[in-house]
């Protein structure tokens, strides 16, 4: 049996400036924690936390850098038979390929959605986008099961070039201006909020528009920045590490890449849908479902209380009917 282990990430942006609140993230974090403890038995030594309320202690601040330190923690030394668990639950976002200001011969976006998605760390103009999970995902070897669980608006297509097994892809350029925000909260940073927050850092000093946000990401954050700017800018940094293996990297994600996830103060209503599911399942004595049968159980249960989001699931044809990261215990 291989290792089991996972970062977990719950942000709710407390005095943030330019950018909402959020309530249910880091019990998001906290809920996934015990799942993959009691329902499949990881030790929570395994199990790293990164949150922004610690309740529960002093913890690292989930800052765009310390995700990348904790991620290169997770899979280091990833062997085949190994699972994987990385989770967020805090804003996202996505801005229009080409929108990011000057063009860079080496765009890493070769997704069909049109467009970069992203998630907000703590430092929330400092993004990590599809490009980052793409790199990631390319750099793990075959054989390990990486599972991402992301609950955040727009974050169908998070991992560049996954197969969208469960989804509306085909729907997406009608659907895309048919968007709501549901009954409780959005988990949405929009691109003019980003330049919003950006115009307010004292750090810079010309205006920034969407016509130079990319390449002041850059500026601003250098090697930290998503590889998405560092690409455009500095043409050392392009890199696909590794080789892609269609058993490498499960996107579960919250919603389609047109949609908005919901935030509640209890948690996430992806989170909380996924976390029922698997207990009702458990405690009918049924089998762990696969990522499929997960992700349409999750849907249904959403679809009972709201219509504002659908959850989607990217892989390949075989993780799809894979036991969702292996057996109850």
């Amino acid at each position: 049996m291989g290792t089991k282990k996972a970062l977990l990430v719950g942000i709710n942006y407390r005095g943030a400036s330019g950018i909402n609140e959020l309530n249910g993230c880091c019990n998001d974090a906290r809920r996934l924690s015990n799942v993959l403890m009691n329902f499949y038995g990881f030790e929570g030594t395994d199990i790293d936390i990164l949150v922004d309320e610690p309740a529960d202690g002093e913890r690292d601040l989930p800052t765009h850098a310390n995700i990348h330190k904790y991620l290169k923690k997770l899979i280091d030394g990833a062997q085949s038979g190994d699972t994987l668990v990385f989770s967020f639950s805090g804003h996202g976002g996505r801005v229009k390929i080409g929108s990011l200001g000057e063009d860079h011969s080496q765009d890493t976006d070769y997704d069909n959605t049109g467009y970069n998605e992203m998630i907000c760390p703590y430092d929330h103009t400092n993004v990590l986008t599809d490009d980052d999970l793409r790199e990631i995902v390319s750099g793990i070897p075959a054989g390990v099961n990486f599972t991402v669980i992301s609950d955040s608006c727009n974050s169908g297509g998070l991992i560049d070039e996954m197969v969208e097994q469960v989804g509306g892809a085909e729907l997406k350029y009608e659907e895309e201006l048919r968007v709501s925000e549901g009954s409780g909260g959005s988990k949405r940073l929009t691109e003019d909020m980003l330049i919003s927050s950006l115009n307010n850092d004292d750090r810079i000093s010309d205006p920034v528009d969407d016509s130079n946000i990319g390449r002041v990401l850059y500026d601003l954050y250098k090697d930290d920045s998503s590889l998405t700017f560092k690409c455009r800018f500095n043409q050392d940094a392009y890199s696909r590490a590794g080789s892609k293996s269609d058993d490498v990297g499960i996107l579960l994600s919250a919603c389609e890449s047109w949609e908005f996830s919901t935030d509640t103060a209890d948690g996430g209503v992806f989170t909380v849908a996924l976390e029922s599911v698997l207990e009702e399942l458990r405690s009918a004595g049924e089998s762990s479902p696969t990522y499929r049968q997960l992700i349409m159980a999750v849907r249904g249960k959403i679809e009972e209380v709201s219509e504002s989001q659908h959850p989607c699931l990217y892989c390949s044809d075989t993780n799809a009917d894979a036991l969702f990261v292996g057996e109850f215990v």
